[in-house]
């Protein structure tokens, strides 16, 4: 089994993953799991059919929001300012 480390571009170590915070669990029909770096700009979305994915270049003030608003919809938040959004770069979709 390969390590996160091994699956996400641009990483030699799993250094790099560990200013990634798990966003607290909401009720959500298309999100399973989402990490989420404030300092790198960037977000691993896990969706409940099993696909997993990464982000780049996410809006710092999105992440900040969606941290402070515990009630906010995780599946509204990934349409907005991840799927739909014109800023961030679904870099690569991981093997399951």
């Amino acid at each position: 089994m390969q390590s996160l480390a091994d699956l996400l571009p641009g990483t030699e170590s799993g250094l790099h993953y560990i200013t990634m915070r798990t966003i607290t669990r909401r009720s959500s029909g298309c999100v399973k799991r989402m990490f989420v770096s404030l300092k790198d700009a960037n977000a691993l979305v896990t969706f409940k059919d099993g696909s997993m994915y990464y982000y780049e270049n996410i809006s710092r003030r999105a992440m900040l929001n969606l941290m402070l608003n515990k009630n906010m919809s995780l599946g509204f938040w990934v349409n907005a300012n991840l799927v739909n959004s014109d800023r961030a770069v679904c870099f690569d979709r991981i093997p399951n």
